[in-house]
């Protein structure tokens, strides 16, 4: 069943005992969603517990500084920022079937659980549940804000992307009224790296490909690569953008091995090309200029089909 503001205020408002889902390899909006509700909730009274399959990365770890874990009962599932159960990951696999209220802002959400809320025309999933805890009269406290802010920024580019409107701006602006150092939280997402991240950029830039006439850009990330730079998981996930980076690629891909026989994409692309619906060709989905999906075959098997299926696109067939 799809429901709206008033029912998700009227719904946490009425009940209590939350369990907060966030999706395997946990980024800045399902992170700052999660813990940015939790803390709402837990102002007014209610118990709250955020549970993910992966760990928090660090530079996500500022936000859940305050969080402390409550001996409770769960009895509503909530999740956030997931638009399919597929996303869970293996830590949350008993939840799939048993979600209460879906939280999100993929227009490829598969409305799986009781209650939906999906807006595909938010930028981010904070912004959501901003707009949540607002309906709900809750006063924003700096961690909620920090929160709220974080998955603003990283769904954003930091209000780069096609995906940012009035309405995020006027949030944004609400948010900063609150008077956390919004430019720290900017620099350690967007603009600081690391040594290990730097050797790997050279790694993959030393690989990259170009294809029909420089249109798609392919960069990808083997085991062996990660392994001689010695960079973190989380600095592994942050090279999405980093093909359309490039000036005159229109579809930027970024292939991840995990193991030689799976690994993961990730698809940006211009206003020219729908990303979702070349990752929905493989199981996969998410937005028109963002959006992923995965392969259980090697890095050149997966490369080989997605070209194939690229190729049509830009042809029109």
């Amino acid at each position: 069943m799809n429901v709206n503001l008033n029912d998700i205020r009227n719904f946490l408002l009425e009940h209590d005992n939350f369990l907060i889902l966030m999706h395997q390899n946990p980024d800045g909006d399902t992170t700052g969603s999660g813990f940015g509700l939790y803390y709402g909730l837990k102002s007014i009274g209610k118990n709250a517990r955020v549970l993910c399959s992966d760990d928090i990365p660090d530079i996500y770890k500022f936000l859940n500084k305050e969080y402390q874990e409550t001996d409770f009962i769960e009895q509503f599932v909530i999740s956030v920022d997931i638009g399919s159960e597929n996303l869970f990951g293996d830590g949350l696999e008993k939840y799939k079937g048993g979600v209460d209220l879906n939280i999100d802002h993929h227009f490829s959400n598969e409305n799986f659980a009781k209650y939906n809320y999906v807006d595909a025309t938010s930028a981010s999933t904070t912004q959501i549940i901003y707009e949540v805890l607002d309906k709900m009269d809750i006063d924003l406290s700096i961690i909620m804000g920090r929160c709220l802010y974080t998955g603003i920024c990283t769904d954003t580019g930091c209000f780069r992307y096609r995906n940012t409107t009035s309405k995020t701006h006027m949030i944004a602006s609400k948010l900063l009224e609150l008077d956390f150092d919004h430019s720290e939280i900017v620099y350690n997402l967007m603009e600081s790296k690391s040594l290990q991240k730097l050797e790997l950029e050279k790694h993959i830039i030393n690989n990259m490909k170009f294809y029909f006439d420089g249109i798609v850009g392919i960069a990808y990330i083997t085991q062996d690569m990660i392994e001689k730079s010695g960079a973190s998981q989380y600095e592994v996930d942050g090279f999405s953008s980093f093909v359309r980076q490039i000036k005159g690629v229109e579809i930027g891909v970024t292939i991840k091995e995990k193991t030689k026989t799976f690994c993961k994409v990730s698809i940006r692309t211009s206003g020219n090309y729908d990303a979702s619906m070349i990752c929905s060709m493989f199981g996969g989905g998410g937005h028109k200029n963002a959006a992923g999906c995965i392969f259980n075959t090697s890095v050149e098997d997966a490369l080989s089909e997605l070209l194939e299926r690229i190729k049509k696109i830009i042809d029109g067939v």
